[in-house]
């Protein structure tokens, strides 16, 4: 079926980017030859028989290599003509309806008498707010309307930042491997102006290669950062089209990517689209990956960084036309050593640039040293090791210890570890994870038991940190998560909880007294009163622990406290990004003074300068140690982490800050020594696809063991059954896990949620209620109202085990890993 526009093609003509994409998205299988010829490639066989071992190969591969040709680079660009005659190839009804209808166009039979006149380059493109277009033409007397033009796009355009954008010396320093189009990690201080650096490359990119079509890719974390980051960029490289792609984002990179030069997207969206086929590496030229220390292990970053590795070892580079790598941090780590090692540091720091292919290595400032630290301001850094409360004589502590041994006894629970340690609380959840794959109707009282016991180990460490009131929170939390049927086991636990809530109201207020809030208290009015305008930041360990500070520090005199804490669906303490922005927003603007928060506020998202940061009890590694401290970018700033002397956390923070002396020392050594570079560097790159394609391997053998159809889906607590395995479907491209069967209801109970708020992509859920087994008060999950009108239960997959035909039980954290499939709901 020959195909050619007729006159709707002059009412709106498509660019040749929109047109592109349609090739390149057509469902072409098996036609891979032919698409060559279309597009005059024939007369280079190496060409056509690369096509056809592409397709035997990896469909995407193929289209990756195809996509290359059509965008011209070594070959010119592909002709409007050549494009018509491709859309002939790929022809089938569902695309031609598909391009009618999103482009306006009309098809019909028929060969213009122009086919076989020669074809002129053309591509177009909208730059700057206009829009260009090719020219429609009329035919001869009595045939259709065709096209017949030659608007080109322009050969240069001249990018630029605007007046009052000062380059530094040291940051002129760090883009120069960028400038000379290497791959490579940019490690600076938090502060110094990071982004910069990266504008400067962009913008050069840009300058240089614009002509050939770079596109820059700008990944980062989260969704906050990437709109933050497409605003900044949008002011500073003029006239780019600067777009942001997050997971709330409506519609794929694939409608956005031709449209623009910058794309800033989160790293969790880029991945999903990546995998889906709806757009490539080779669409960029350049690629910034900012916070790129969490290029590790299992994350989006490092998956994608993964693909592009594969694509490097199983073709040609060039032809491939991969973009160039930069990263952006403010330190690298140390890797997962417990203890500081620089032989180990080392090793990491290797394979984290040969993940990222950053053959240049790790830069820092070295020339211009003296420049970098006239910019930054004079800080200070303090580890104060309180004494806490006196846990021998303290009354409430005393009350706790007494349940718990006593509960301890019923239970059979024999643990070495202290009744305040997370070891403690680990060692139960164990033996509760155990019991519950255990068909056992006996091991549901020792499960209530030791769900008990880990209340109370909880309610004693917050007890230590916090206030009283924070506390009994905590218990009180856990007797509203018992059953309104309660077997006899459970109402005894519900009498003890009771028993011990009395006991509790008759202690002193003058025993509720904390030093380790006393010190802090001290620490921030000493400040705010020595300095006029102080502003501070106080991170917590945990969103429940950062709730009960901020209801705390919001009782001092002059303080006008605020909350920054991650999304969360198990809680009722999370925010949501809207409320997130509207705290960072306060704080810019004066509104609030102090702002309480999660690691969150740690990485990347830039709040007003501070001169008091404090760590309350909060110590994670290395990384977040630098980025902590480096929110203290006020003049004669502060920088205190305050601890409870018995706590092993102040010798963590004591390692923690030697592995950063060895990561200074470490990275003198990267870039590494020729050798290395050429020897070591691509065998490392290989040992990471291996030891990839091994846990693929070892995943895919466990996965998709069963039928949907034979798994019973019982709560694992109780062991009653819940649903079978086919009643699940997912929402939101597989986030989300929900049953509809409306006698899947009559399972459980449902009480108001403590946060009712919009959850999922786009805000597409409105959690109202909490869900919990009908039969023991165990928390399934929630009940969330749909955009489109229906309440789901939407399940939590670590409150259930899978059992299938032969009584086998599975029992997993995340959907992700249950042993069967699950199909989506449509919509």
């Amino acid at each position: 079926m020959a195909l050619v526009l007729n006159d709707a093609l002059s009412k709106k003509k498509p660019t040749m980017a929109e047109l592109q994409n349609y090739v390149i998205q057509s469902d072409a299988a098996g036609k891979w030859e032919e698409l060559g010829i279309a597009m005059n490639f024939d007369e280079d066989g190496d060409k056509v028989e690369e096509i056809k071992q592409s397709s035997d190969r990896n469909d995407s591969r193929c289209r990756a290599v195809l996509r290359h040709w059509i965008k011209g680079n070594g070959d010119g660009p592909v002709t409007w003509e050549q494009l018509i005659q491709l859309l002939r190839k790929v022809n089938t009804e569902e695309v031609v309806k598909k391009i009618e209808s999103e482009l306006g166009l009309t098809f019909h039979e028929s060969v213009p008498a122009h086919e076989k006149e020669e074809a002129k380059p053309l591509e177009t493109r909208e730059m700057c707010g206009s829009h260009s277009s090719p020219e429609a033409s009329p035919s001869q007397a009595g045939g259709p309307e065709t096209v017949s033009t030659e608007v080109k796009r322009p050969d240069t355009l001249q990018f630029s930042f605007p007046d009052g954008i000062e380059v530094r010396k040291y940051q002129q320093e760090l883009a120069e491997p960028g400038l000379n189009g290497r791959n490579y990690i940019i490690c600076a201080p938090t502060g110094t102006g990071k982004t910069i650096v990266s504008s400067i490359i962009i913008k050069e990119h840009l300058n240089q290669k614009w002509h050939k079509g770079a596109k820059v890719l700008f990944m980062v974390g989260t969704n906050p950062l990437a709109k933050q980051q497409k605003e900044r960029l949008g002011k500073t490289i003029i006239p780019a089209r600067v777009e942001c792609q997050t997971g709330d984002s409506i519609g794929d990179m694939s409608v956005i990517v031709p449209h623009s030069d910058i794309i800033v997207c989160t790293a969790g969206k880029f991945q999903n689209d990546l995998r889906a086929g709806k757009v490539y590496l080779s669409d960029f030229s350049l690629m910034i990956i900012d916070e790129c220390h969490n290029v590790r292990k299992n994350s989006p970053q490092a998956n994608m960084m993964i693909q592009y590795l594969q694509e490097k070892k199983e073709g040609n580079t060039a032809a491939l036309d991969l973009p160039q790598v930069v990263g952006l941090t403010a330190s690298p780590g140390a890797g997962d050593s417990s203890v500081p090692d620089l032989e180990k540091t080392l090793e990491h720091l290797i394979h984290l640039c040969a993940l990222m292919d950053a053959s240049s290595g790790i830069k820092v400032v070295e020339e211009n040293e003296e420049d970098l630290n006239s910019y930054i301001k004079k800080s200070s850094s303090k580890l104060m090791r309180i004494r806490g409360r006196n846990i021998k004589a303290d009354k409430f502590i005393s009350a706790i210890d007494f349940k718990m041994i006593e509960w301890e006894l019923k239970a059979k629970v024999n643990s070495p570890h202290s009744h305040t340690s997370e070891k403690y609380q680990n060692d139960l959840q164990q033996q509760c994870r155990q019991l519950e794959s255990s068909d056992d109707p006996e091991h549901h009282s020792t499960i209530c038991m030791l769900e008990l016991l880990i209340c109370l180990s909880k309610t004693l460490s917050i007890y230590l940190l916090l206030r009283q009131k924070d506390a009994m929170r905590m218990l009180e939390q856990h007797m509203l998560s018992i059953s309104a049927s309660p077997t006899l086991i459970e109402q005894e636990i519900k009498q003890c909880l009771e028993d011990l809530k009395y006991k509790v109201s008759k202690l002193s207020a003058e025993d509720d007294e904390n030093p380790l809030l006393t010190g802090m208290k001290d620490q921030i009015l000493s400040k705010f009163k020595a300095e006029q305008g102080s502003r501070a930041i106080v991170f917590a360990s945990t969103k429940y622990h950062a709730q009960c500070l901020l209801d705390w520090v919001s009782q001092l005199p002059c303080i006008r406290a605020a909350i920054v804490t991650g999304h969360t669906r198990e809680t009722g303490y999370g925010m949501t990004e809207a409320e997130q922005q509207e705290a960072i927003k306060g704080f810019d603007e004066g509104k609030y003074n102090l702002i309480v928060a999660t690691s969150v506020l740690e990485e990347g998202i830039d709040v007003a300068e501070c001169n008091l940061v404090i760590r309350y009890h909060h110590v994670s590694n290395e990384i977040a140690r630098v980025q902590a401290q480096g929110r203290g970018r006020a003049e004669n700033s502060e920088g205190i982490t305050i601890l409870e002397s018995a706590s092993n956390k102040a010798i963590k923070e004591l390692i923690n800050e030697e592995k950063d002396q060895i990561v200074k020392k470490a990275i003198q050594y990267v870039p590494f020594p020729s050798f290395l570079k050429k020897e070591h560097f691509p065998l490392k790159q290989k040992m990471i696809l291996w030891e990839y394609d091994q846990k693929v391997a070892h995943s895919a053998s466990r996965k998709l063991v069963e039928e949907a159809e034979n798994i019973v889906v019982k709560c694992c607590k109780c062991k009653s059954t819940a649903c079978c395995g086919s009643d699940l479907f997912t929402l939101e491209e597989g986030t989300q896990h929900v049953v509809p069967d409306q006698s899947f209801r009559q399972k459980f109970d449902k009480r108001e949620h403590p946060s009712p708020r919009n959850i999922g992509q786009r805000n597409k859920f409105y959690k109202s209620h909490k869900m919990y087994c009908k039969n023991c008060g165990k928390d399934w999950g929630i009940i969330a109202k749909w955009a489109y009108g229906s309440d789901l239960p939407v399940l939590k997959c670590k409150s259930f085990i899978f059992v299938n035909l032969q009584g086998l039980q599975y029992h997993y954290n995340q959907w992700s890993k249950v042993p069967f499939g699950i199909k989506p709901l449509h919509e």
